[in-house]
């Protein structure tokens, strides 16, 4: 038996958010409203944490990263909206599983502390390619916790046995995961 409970490709332009797009929602209102009814069906399947993979975290040429930091949060303050911020508590069970998979796996996997986006100079809060979607999830009711992933500039061959890594960490444990 699986425990992934749902999963879903979700757009992520910051104006698909109604305190960003304002006045602009109603030429995307179909991108909204289809973003709207994933996240619903994401929160159907009733998951206990949710893995966030984006394209715009810190990306790595020769390895994929993954957030360790106890607790994540951003906002679109860059898109004008200071007070429009969504966080999470990070699941490290699921986070340590990931590491240990990948890891068995042979792929190269970062893991995002204090002290690695002090010396590469990046910031550890979630970025809007994670923030939108889980703009929407939050709407609709998650209130679990977070894995935030950032895809890797690796073939597309180790990309996918990183997948299946993310899928065994997944399938270890006994929560219901939505990706």
């Amino acid at each position: 038996m699986t425990n992934i409970a749902g999963c879903a490709l979700m757009p992520h332009p910051p104006v698909m958010v109604p305190e960003v797009g304002k006045g602009e929602l109603e030429k995307i209102k179909n991108t909204v409203r289809a973003a709207e009814q994933a996240a619903q069906l994401l929160k159907a399947g009733n998951p206990q944490t949710v893995i966030v993979i984006t394209p715009h975290g810190p990306v790595f040429e020769d390895a994929a990263s993954v957030s360790v930091y106890p607790r994540l949060k951003g906002s679109l303050a860059a898109f004008g909206a200071p007070d429009t911020v969504v966080g999470f508590e990070t699941d490290g069970l699921l986070v340590k599983q990931i590491l240990r998979k990948a890891e068995r796996l042979g792929i190269n996997l970062i893991e995002l502390t204090d002290d690695l986006a002090k010396t590469y100079r990046f910031s550890l809060n979630l970025d809007h390619g994670a923030l939108v979607p889980l703009y929407y999830l939050h709407k609709a009711g998650f209130k679990g916790q977070l894995v935030h992933i950032s895809m890797g500039m690796l073939p597309y061959q180790e990309m996918y046995t990183f997948g299946k890594a993310v899928q065994a960490a997944i399938n270890t444990g006994d929560k219901r995961v939505a990706v």
